[in-house]
């Protein structure tokens, strides 16, 4: 009886961990997200009245479905074998204003559907710097009720500033969480678009080849050592850091409003303080998008 209520404290603290993460698991995905609008942005008019028939005044809905064949925190692993699904829909205009609903399905979990995040926000050029982009966003999480967890975090407030030129790209965007608890995060992203196979004039074959890097906040063992006699102990406490490197390999077909893609993804996660070394983690992904212009 007292190893089966040590078993069941121990899933609520490994729950409470795991519902905390996933919070910054949600804005990292909600980032990549809107890459679509980072695209159409620094892309010519042309490209524009290709999807919408317009020159540079438009509004469109975005849908995307995303699967991952793996769970992952900064390349951690949360102890729970499951996949995930992130069904979004966002919508983008030319004047800046970006609004979207998403949620993540884990199949882990009960109920699957943990959390549902709302987005607000708003992303332009800076003036005549064509090739700069800025963006603020507000996310706010609703998440499944599991007994008497409360999730730390259920607002984050974000900004970013984005690079482009031609086919090279880089992203920097940092956010703050809070709710019961704040914490903070920063992700730096660069990538190169290598077209493989055109059909006709726009829909293609591409690969995007993207480095990320994660710093956020750990709760991490510290060697201390005191007194005269030089004596030791360990101890805990949270410190920011650099927490991950992620490599992204997907392959993109463009055809028509679609977008299709297949990518696999390699981790390395670093350790912060004298916490157990981490091993390089995988996973594979596939999404599909659709776009659809409301002029």
């Amino acid at each position: 009886m007292q190893k089966a209520i040590t078993c069941k404290i121990g899933f609520k603290i490994l729950f409470v961990l795991f519902l905390i993460l996933i919070g910054s698991v949600s804005i990292l995905k909600a980032q990549k997200s809107d890459d679509l609008f980072e695209d159409l942005l620094f892309s010519d008019d042309e490209e524009f009245n290709k999807i919408f028939g317009l020159i540079s005044n438009y509004q469109f809905l975005y849908a995307t479905v995303n699967y991952s064949n793996k769970t992952y925190f900064a390349g951690r692993d949360l102890g729970i074998d499951q996949y995930f699904l992130t069904p979004q829909i966002f919508y983008l205009s030319s004047k800046g204003l970006m609004l979207g609903v998403s949620g993540v399905v884990y199949s882990g979990l009960n109920p699957k559907w943990n959390t549902t995040e709302l987005t607000a926000g708003y992303s332009h050029s800076f003036g005549k710097l064509k090739n700069f982009m800025y963006k603020a966003l507000y996310n706010r999480y609703v998440f499944a009720k599991q007994d008497s967890v409360t999730p730390s975090f259920k607002n984050s407030i974000g900004i970013g500033v984005s690079y482009r030129k031609k086919s090279f790209g880089t992203r920097f965007d940092g956010s703050l969480l809070f709710g019961n608890e704040t914490s903070a995060q920063i992700t730096c992203d660069a990538y190169y678009e290598i077209p493989i196979i055109k059909f006709g004039k726009y829909d293609k074959i591409s690969i995007k080849p993207e480095l990320s890097l994660y710093f956020g906040t750990e709760e991490t063992m510290l060697l201390r050592t005191v007194g005269i006699f030089k004596r030791q102990f360990y101890y805990y406490r949270n410190s920011f850091g650099w927490m991950n490197s992620e490599l992204s390999l997907p392959i993109i077909l463009s055809f028509g409003n679609f977008d299709f893609e297949a990518g696999y993804n390699i981790n390395f996660p670093r350790a912060l303080g004298d916490n157990t070394p981490l091993k390089s983690v995988s996973t594979l992904n596939l999404s599909i998008g659709y776009i659809i212009g409301l002029n």
